[in-house]
């Protein structure tokens, strides 16, 4: 075993054995950190950001409570407490409060490992998580200063949870299973339709005879209770924007986005999810991984279909991705369970064709730098212009101008310099430049009619003009 010099011998270094399932994991989770920390600070935040930020900077968790209310649409308390230790901890710039989003989507990643190797198979977990780690919408929110990336990791988790105590009916798998319910809500307003899944599958549970009827509803109870007080803050919440009533073809649309591709490639999904439920052994159809495939089904199905139908019945809130983002990982699962059913051929093809589409999506999706305005960049080159200044903020749809005013007072930080209004460019001090601020859809855009651009930038055009004594501005001035 050893030479002379009581060194290990060649042929024992030769022996030695790496497992290569740590291989495999160690490649998934360094291709799930490099693709969040890839060009994590190159977008300027955006509104919703700047929200989360400004309500997480409070010095106390009454003033973030209170300041939620005011500001953030969603009213949900759990991110913005979250991202007020985390910035306590590790400062409050931009990097740093996304940094949080893409810890929290790496953990995703590991937890769907765990929950398809522990469910399922080894095989299974790997798969999903691999597609999970190149997911473009799943990455894109782990780049982000919201709570999405903490909603779809609290869903992986409420369900690994579920299945733990479906197989293990000790009360702190119970515990455990009711506290992450209440997480869930207090994470996202809409996590109530994912927690609506969770009871469907819990009765059907407990009609089998398969759950503890009494500790499943303590569980269920228990969670409600937690979530009671804060429920009143979520009734009547409406959508920042307007969203149309969608035909039915975009609920059945909705995993294309997780990969790309088209309704062919969705219908190559769907058989692949069927060989994975169900097997013939016997003589007999049989699925094959019950309790889980159940859990995973509920998952996927139940609250994208759910928030489809409260848009027809209520109030339009189905159509924007980040809202049912927390049913991906269940599609990733069910997809993984089929392939590990097919030849290993197929498996690598299909697996290959998924992979090249989530990099298409990559590349002119999510790391594109056109997703809002560059408030950034302008600020720094309004604020190079240097002496007094005015920016008078014009929103592209004047209904909803303060999306562009949060950036701008964020980027900019008026002070005794330098001030920000709305409107036809009124100043308070006169002879102060003024630069209107255009909000437009297009890389640079083209300045207002009879104005010509000082710069520009994505989805902004910048004008200058000298306010007169009066604290008129000179580029809008009219002659009579």
């Amino acid at each position: 075993m050893f030479n002379r010099k009581g060194r290990p011998a060649a042929a024992d270094f030769i022996a030695f054995r790496v497992d290569p399932r740590l291989l495999r994991w160690a490649l998934i989770g360094a291709v799930a950190l490099g693709l969040r920390l890839y060009r994590l600070d190159d977008r300027s935040l955006w509104f919703d950001e700047i929200v989360t930020i400004r309500t997480a900077r409070e010095p106390s968790v009454a003033q973030l409570v209170q300041t939620l209310d005011r500001i953030d649409g969603s009213r949900a308390p759990l991110h913005p407490l979250l991202l007020h230790g985390w910035m306590r901890a590790f400062g409050d710039s931009s990097v740093s409060a996304r940094l949080l989003s893409v810890a929290l989507g790496v953990a995703t990643v590991a937890l769907v490992l765990a929950q398809g190797r522990w469910a399922w198979s080894d095989r299974v977990g790997e798969i999903a998580a691999w597609f999970c780690a190149v997911c473009p919408p799943l990455v894109y929110y782990s780049q982000e200063v919201r709570m999405y990336s903490l909603v779809v990791l609290l869903a992986v988790a409420s369900w690994m949870a579920l299945l733990a105590a479906w197989r293990d009916p000790r009360p702190r798998y119970w515990i455990a299973y009711g506290a992450l319910l209440a997480l869930l809500f207090y994470a996202h307003p809409l996590a109530v339709f994912m927690i609506a899944a969770h009871g469907l599958v819990g009765i059907i549970g407990v009609l089998c005879g398969k759950l503890p009827a009494g500790r499943w509803a303590a569980a269920m109870i228990g969670a409600a209770a937690v979530a009671a007080p804060w429920l009143p803050r979520y009734l009547g919440q409406k959508t920042d924007y307007p969203i149309p009533r969608y035909p039915i073809r975009f609920l059945l649309a909705t995993p294309i986005e997780y990969f790309g591709g088209n309704s062919l490639s969705l219908l190559v999904w769907g058989v692949v999810i069927v060989v994975g439920l169900a097997t013939f052994s016997e003589g007999r159809l049989r699925v094959r991984t019950p309790e889980p495939s159940l859990a995973a089904l509920a998952w996927f199905v139940v609250p994208p279909t759910l928030i489809y139908g409260y848009s027809w019945l209520r109030q339009p809130i189905f159509g924007q991705a980040r809202y049912t983002l927390f049913i991906a990982p269940a599609y990733f699962l069910l997809i993984a369970s089929g392939l590990a059913e097919v030849p290993r051929w197929l498996r690598l093809a299909l697996m290959a064709s998924a992979t090249a589409l989530a990099a298409y999506g990559l590349a002119v999706v999510t790391y594109a730098p056109n997703h809002k305005a560059d408030w950034r960049a302008a600020a720094a080159w309004i604020r190079g212009q240097g002496g007094e200044a005015v920016v008078v903020v014009h929103a592209g749809d004047p209904r909803f101008i303060r999306e562009p005013m949060e950036a701008a007072r964020y980027y900019l930080k008026p002070d005794e310099s330098l001030t920000l209004s709305t409107g036809d460019g009124e100043s308070r001090r006169p002879g102060a430049i003024v630069y209107h601020a255009h909000v437009t859809t297009a890389p640079g855009g083209t300045p207002p009619v009879g104005e010509t651009a000082a710069a520009s930038f994505h989805g902004l055009t910048i004008t200058r003009g000298v306010a007169n004594p009066e604290g008129q501005d000179g580029a809008n001035r009219r002659s009579p």
